[in-house]
């Protein structure tokens, strides 16, 4: 079974700052794993280039070190893969091969916080397609034509509740704008602004 997590910050709170390093969330993401009911946790870090510290027990290995090439060690049972931040082509080769070492045995595979969606980024692994979206959480600014000032909006799910599209038009807070079965898409996101400009005005 895949499962994707996305767990962003970045742009929630007005006084945090553009962006925030990626260690924080890699501390939080390695404890949470090492609580899980599984033997053995492998992390992999697309990231870097060059194993972590332990975190909890749990350390982190180079995605393309340990899955950039074609033959993978058997993997053991009671186990459960981490691939943090997966982004280019050989992102994209190195985590299908996960799928396949976790698949010989039905093992789970979590994918945290992928990056195939950004700009310039590889496409993501076709599997995506049918793993479950089991957590997120999203902040966005919208600007452009819909609106005068950019608009933050998050995007949040925690399964199995639907997607939820939460907005705040310029008052500093943030109003319940619309309920998704599957991801929002542009156009969800578009429409729950709209609507959350007509209530402000």
């Amino acid at each position: 079974r895949i499962v994707l997590i996305e767990a962003r910050v970045e742009g929630l709170d007005q006084e945090q700052p553009a962006t925030l390093s990626g260690d924080a969330l890699l501390t939080w993401a390695k404890s949470a794993a090492a609580r899980l009911p599984y033997d053995n946790v492998v992390f992999l870090d697309a990231t870097r280039a060059t194993a972590t510290s332990a975190v909890d027990g749990v350390s982190s290995e180079p995605l393309l070190a340990t899955f950039g090439r074609a033959f993978e060690d058997e993997t053991p049972d009671s186990t459960l893969y981490v691939v943090f931040a997966p982004r280019t082509g050989d992102d994209m080769v190195a985590t299908r091969r996960v799928f396949r070492a976790a698949d010989q045995k039905n093992l789970p595979v979590v994918i945290l916080n992928h990056g195939h969606d950004g700009p310039g980024a590889a496409p993501a692994p076709r599997e995506y397609d049918s793993a479950e979206f089991a957590y997120c959480l999203r902040p966005l600014v919208a600007s452009g034509t819909l609106v005068d000032q950019p608009i933050r909006v998050v995007v949040t799910r925690r399964y199995p509740a639907p997607f939820e599209v939460f907005v705040d038009p310029g008052r500093n807070e943030y109003e319940a704008c619309g309920e998704f079965l599957d991801k929002p898409t542009s156009a969800d996101l578009q429409d729950a602004i709209r609507g959350a400009i007509a209530r402000w005005r």
